[in-house]
């Protein structure tokens, strides 16, 4: 994320902030449990979309950061997903998909899509894909449609 006044960078302990200042640039660091390990973010206007490992074990997070105030971030939604994180892509129109690693016996991962209406997120649809390779996301989003790269690019209409 690179706000009109620097950096955010998500850390395993919470986020830091970078003041881009060429005559002193400036880091700083803060920890926020709320905020910490998010793997992967879409950043729209004055919010970023983002999902990573949840802090709870055995569980994935997906939630929305709000950026009105960059240096100072809050987690204004968040939801923990059963599962183990594999990857997350958000649309720009509301829709959060979740890859899920496989914890159900049958080797395949998930892939869960959750709306986000009037501050709430519901789960929409679910399904099973193949394994990924190994911990890189081939899960992307635009527009209502998800993109997957599985033995080549297949593209999908969201519900």
């Amino acid at each position: 994320q690179a706000p009109a006044d620097g950096f955010l960078v998500v850390t395993d302990s919470g986020y830091g902030h970078v003041l881009a200042d060429p005559a002193n640039a400036t880091y700083s660091e803060t920890a926020d449990g709320s905020i910490r390990s998010f793997r992967k973010a879409y950043v729209y206007q004055e919010s970023a979309y983002v999902g990573g490992p949840s802090p709870i074990a055995g569980k994935s997070r997906i939630g929305r950061v709000d950026l009105r105030d960059p240096a100072h971030p809050t987690l204004a939604l968040s939801l923990d997903v059963d599962g183990n994180f594999a990857g997350f892509a958000y649309d720009g129109s509301s829709r959060y998909l979740l890859e899920i690693k496989g914890n159900d016996g049958s080797g395949a991962d998930r892939a869960v899509v959750y709306l986000e209406n009037q501050g709430r997120l519901t789960l929409t649809t679910e399904g099973t894909m193949m394994p990924s390779f190994g911990n890189v996301s081939r899960f992307f989003a635009r527009d209502g449609h998800a993109y997957l790269l599985e033995g080549g690019l297949s593209i999908y209409r969201l519900p």
